[in-house]
């Protein structure tokens, strides 16, 4: 946190009546007003400028040439005036931020399951089944190894596999 923060603009910002909403680490894609409404649709927006581009006088060309860059820049912002303003707006709705709405975050983030010791078994499982090919299934046909990279020996393999099947057990 004292990376973004420091006294100095916190008493500013107080002074100023502007209040800091911290977000969760990790939770950009959810919480992240800019990124929900204004970098979706501009990726979006960009993907068909560059078609429209590559169809037309792009036909001929691998790659876009500096001379008609800035054009498709161009092309690009008058595209996202269209709805821009009311992106933004929507951007902070819809992460709940503003209005402050806890319930559009939440909803967002996948439902509990209530079957989770079935799914650790059913991976732990599925995890010793492949230890297990790999180890049991015989020779395979010899693959290129990177120079200094030596193949696991069969003793290394059976060790994983105890592992493995006493961390299941446990």
């Amino acid at each position: 946190m004292s990376s973004h923060f420091s006294q100095p603009v916190l008493d500013k910002c107080e002074e100023l009546n502007v209040v800091f909403v911290c977000l969760v680490p990790n939770a950009t894609h959810l919480m992240q007003p800019l990124d929900v409404s204004f970098y979706v649709p501009l990726k979006k927006i960009w993907r068909t400028v560059l078609q429209e581009w590559k169809l037309g006088n792009g036909r001929n060309a691998g790659t876009v040439p500096k001379s008609e860059f800035p054009g498709l820049l161009k092309n690009l912002r008058n595209k996202m005036l269209i709805n821009g303003s009311v992106n933004l707006v929507s951007g902070f709705r819809t992460t709940g931020i503003y209005p402050l709405n806890r319930e559009e975050v939440l909803r967002k983030l996948p439902k509990e399951q209530d079957n989770h010791e079935e799914n650790i078994a059913d991976v732990s499982a599925a995890v010793i089944d492949v230890l297990s090919k790999i180890r049991y299934e015989g020779p395979k046909k010899a693959q290129r190894r990177r120079p200094g990279k030596a193949a696991p020996t069969t003793a290394l393999q059976d060790k994983i596999i105890a592992v493995a099947v006493s961390l299941v057990k446990q």
